[in-house]
């Protein structure tokens, strides 16, 4: 978990965990070269308890002479407003702090003092709330914290149980605050640990908490493996990527055995939003339905799915853009970019051309050839307009766009991020979907314009 010479910022709450925490970090300091810094996130959950918590962790800061990061928030508010229980509002909150912290100080670790006991806890909720095989795999000892791979996250006391770092505390003589709220059973967790696990203790296994972290630690060496897998698969079906909002090739996803469908699924969402709730059984399954029939449907955290048979989109309805305005002019040869639409635009002219039939052959979603016969300057893409009209390929007559989009089941998200390919302000072609037959190549056509594009990957520059 630990590399030489490297900055680690220790998640600080004042009570026994992360004073353990803390305590072995500073040990092991000169062994491994590390520096360390301390981070503390004030929930305002508990009145004046909570605000000495944050004085207990600046002064142990102080007494150690190591950095001290802190903040606040009103989680209760937040949870309130987001639609999120007390629980994941914290976990969300406190850990975009963790990471902005990492950030601010050059912690390449953030390591937290999560123990055994939380191992065996996390399973059994998960399960009581129908978790797949990825959340039985329970929390892993190190992961990414960011997607670039520049921050991890380290949990150094996940193989230590709760009354072995307690005696280690007292027999340091290690101060350290108690938050009574853990006493109460007022929230799920808190209902695991002092009830249903003493329970099943007293009743049942007396080892109950073993069997759950050892099969967590069995689950987790198989889903390392199915989570490089669907990695890969994800980038073979993602599209587009934006803030807060992913597209995706539904079709593809659909061909998928359903096990890697359902770990495809939660990459995205998590691709869309980086530390979303954890995805229940019942959402799963839902899903599932709509990869096959298509529809829509809502997801924890204030996000949604939305897909038909060919495109997908898992997104957060606050994601939805303003309309793109204006336009992009396009040349009859060369290669252009669109910062606003995101897309690289490849045109070329082909003077002679002596099969068109070949040619129509080689034509895809993301590649079109015209006859250069019936295009006129100046060329342009943009986005949807009130009242587009164009004359789609293989259908009698002239169609409104809007209606174009509700026949192809074209989810309504995305329908304004569509590009249009325009020549003299006549649609050439919805780019990905059809084009326009005015402007097809025919039997007779002796020049052609080929037209490329495509969406660059988040973060390249064409």
């Amino acid at each position: 978990m630990l590399s030489g010479g490297e900055m680690v910022l220790v998640a600080f709450s004042g009570g026994p965990d992360s004073v353990c925490l803390l305590d072995v970090l500073q040990k092991l300091q000169k062994k491994y070269s590390i520096r360390l810094g301390v981070a503390h996130f004030n929930h305002r959950l508990r009145g004046e308890a909570s605000e000495k918590d944050a004085e207990f962790a600046e002064q142990v800061a102080g007494r150690n002479k190591l950095m001290f990061i802190s903040s606040s928030a009103d989680v209760a508010a937040y949870a309130k407003e987001n639609k999120l229980t007390v629980e994941d509002a914290g976990r969300k909150l406190r850990y975009e702090f963790f990471f902005r912290s990492s950030l601010s100080i050059g912690a390449t670790k953030i390591a937290l003092g999560h123990t055994a006991d939380d191992q065996a806890e996390t399973i059994l909720m998960r399960l009581i709330r129908g978790a797949g095989p990825e959340g039985l795999a329970g929390i892993p000892p190190a992961r990414t914290a960011d997607e670039r791979g520049n921050v991890r996250i380290i949990r150094p006391l996940i193989y230590t149980w709760r009354n072995d770092l307690i005696q280690y505390v007292q027999k340091q003589k290690l101060e350290y605050r108690t938050d009574v709220s853990n006493e109460e059973p007022e929230y799920f967790r808190n209902k695991v640990r002092l009830e249903l696990l003493p329970l099943l203790m007293r009743e049942y296994n007396a080892q109950i908490k073993r069997r759950l972290a050892a099969t967590a630690s069995a689950l987790s060496i198989e889903n390392d493996f199915l989570s490089s897998e669907t990695r890969l698969l994800a980038g073979e079906v993602l599209l587009e990527r934006k803030r807060e909002w992913v597209l995706f090739d539904a079709k593809m996803l659909s061909r998928f055995h359903p096990a890697l469908r359902a770990r495809v699924f939660a990459h995205l969402v998590k691709l869309a939003r980086p530390a979303p709730p954890m995805l229940e059984a019942f959402h799963y399954a839902a899903a599932d339905a709509l990869f096959l029939a298509g529809g829509r449907m809502n997801l924890p955290g204030d996000m949604f799915l939305e897909l038909n048979e060919e495109v997908g989109v898992v997104a957060s309805p606050k994601a939805l853009s303003a309309p793109i305005k204006g336009s992009f002019p396009i040349r009859l040869s060369g290669r252009q970019y669109s910062k606003e639409l995101n897309i690289l635009v490849k045109t070329s002219v082909l003077p002679k051309i002596s099969s068109p039939a070949r040619l129509i052959r080689q034509c895809s979603r993301t590649r079109q050839y015209f006859d250069l016969k019936a295009v006129r300057a100046p060329l342009e893409i943009r986005v949807k307009k009130p009242g587009d009209i164009f004359w789609p390929l293989g259908m009698d007559g002239s169609k409104k766009l809007k209606d174009f989009f509700i026949d192809r089941k074209i989810p309504r998200f995305i329908r304004n991020q569509i590009p249009l390919l325009l020549s003299e302000g006549r649609i050439m072609w919805v780019m990905g979907y059809a084009i326009d037959k005015r402007f097809k190549l025919k039997p007779n056509s002796k020049s052609a314009l080929r037209v490329d594009y495509e969406k660059p990957a988040p973060g390249t520059v064409p």
